[in-house]
Order: structure tokens, then sequence, then C-alpha cells
């Protein structure tokens, strides 16, 4: 092999490494993460009622939460919260959300739970169950639901 030749087949080569180590440090970083946001909900009673305790059970899928309402209540959420006695006052619920982000492709994924059930536990000993939908914690943390 003549010089000319070996010297363009190495400086190839060096390229060729050089355009893999960049490629594979952008490319290949992506971060996992997990975390929260803190979700405030606020009850509108529309009754004459009182109500003694509300609790409050986010969930990931549909099915939980419509399991959840319909009495199999084994299965409940690990991001909840319960008020009582209940005074009127907005509850706050931390939401799980976690995600994945590339260096260039930046957010590749984001998950949150949407699935809100709420449970009113009135003063005469009755209950009222509810589903509403979570919003998008990246835009709006807050929301109302109106029971009965």
């Amino acid at each position: 092999m003549n010089r000319k030749r070996l010297a363009s087949v190495v400086f190839l080569g060096s390229l060729a490494g050089l355009a893999l180590t960049v490629g594979g440090l952008l490319l290949g970083n992506v971060a996992v993460w997990s975390g929260y946001f803190p979700l405030t909900v606020t009850i509108d009673n529309t009754t004459d009622s009182a109500i003694s305790s509300i609790e409050l059970d986010a969930f990931a899928h549909l099915e939980q939460a419509e399991g959840y309402i319909a009495g199999l209540r084994g299965e409940c959420s690990d991001a909840r919260a319960t008020v009582g006695p209940y005074a009127g006052q907005p509850i706050g619920l931390r939401i799980p959300t976690g995600g994945r982000e590339s260096r260039v492709f930046g957010e590749t994924a984001y998950v949150q739970r949407e699935h809100l059930v709420v449970i009113a536990r009135w003063a005469d000993g009755t209950e009222t169950a509810k589903y509403v939908t979570i919003p998008n914690g990246r835009k709006l943390r807050s929301l109302t639901v109106v029971l009965p």
C-alpha cells in the first residue's frame, strides 16, 4: 500500500470513529425520570347536605378507577388523599409522573396518572363516588369537582 492510500485510509477511519463517538454521545444519552406534580382539588357541593369526608385516589388506568368506583376497593391507589372531617377546603394530592428525554430529540415520553376517583361520605352515612379526568400537569394543576 502506498503512503497516500494509507494516509487516506487512516484519515477516513479516524473520521468514522469520531462520527460514531459524537453520534453515540448525542443519541445515546437518554434520561429517564420520575416525579410528581401537586394537584389542588376543590369540591363544589351543590346539595344542602354536609360532607363528612372526602377521599381522592389517582389511577393510571381507567379500568382501575372504574373498578374502584364499582366497589372493588381492595386495590386503592398509592396516590391518595383523605380529608375528614371535611370543611370545604381545597385538597392537595401528589400526582405521579415520569418520562424520557434525549439530548437530540428532547422529550420523547411523558406519563402521569390521568384518572381521579372522588368519594364523598355524607353526614347521613351515604357515599357518592365520581370519576374525573386529571388535567395535564404541565398545563393545569387544579380542578373543581361538582358533587353530587
